[in-house]
């Protein structure tokens, strides 16, 4: 498995030093400093960049670096980004219908409520019930008239997949999107 790249967060910050940098060449403590972590993680960074020798030291030459960090940043970079933008809005989701939620509760109105099943919080695209049906442009939920929860169950099931299993849902309407053209 990676080591993960615990300095995707400041990735922008580390290209803008790299660039302005007169360095030829990061020797392992500037490493480092610069990405902000220990000895053997900024060894092995070196070592994935591309390590040279120079008077007895490990050093990377900038280029390379730049390079390299410019190649993170357009594979994990983005998926960081999308992962951090759809966490935020999640958050934000959630604070609305809590705030929701306890304003039914002020005003009298009961929550709607159903059990969280191992099943719901951990939904993917291939877990969804066939009740579900995803299509280019539209979702579908065929739900019991008379059992308004159902819906809500299956609304909120929903939801946790587009947080789970985003690339799943993405792939399956682009694959869709392919054979209605």
């Amino acid at each position: 498995m990676p080591t993960p790249r615990t300095w995707l967060p400041r990735l922008q910050e580390i290209l803008g030093v790299l660039r302005a940098s007169n360095l030829k060449v990061f020797d392992r403590p500037a490493v480092e400093h610069l990405f902000q972590l220990h000895r053997r993680m900024a060894l092995l960074l070196i070592k994935e960049v591309g390590a040279e020798k120079l008077n007895c030291m490990h050093v990377v030459q900038r280029k390379a670096l730049i390079q390299w960090v410019e190649k993170i940043e357009t594979t994990e970079g983005r998926e960081y980004e999308r992962r951090q933008h759809m966490r935020a809005q999640l958050a934000e989701e959630m604070i609305e219908f809590n705030a929701a939620r306890h304003a039914l509760r002020d005003a009298g109105k009961p929550a709607v409520q159903f059990p969280l099943t191992r099943e719901i919080l951990e939904a993917t695209v291939d877990s969804l019930s066939s009740e579900i049906q995803i299509s280019p442009g539209r979702i579908t939920i065929d739900f019991d008239k008379d059992d308004p929860v159902q819906a809500c169950q299956m609304l909120y099931a929903l939801s946790l997949v587009l947080a789970n299993d985003y690339d799943s849902f993405a792939a399956l309407m682009t694959a869709r999107q392919s054979h209605v053209a």
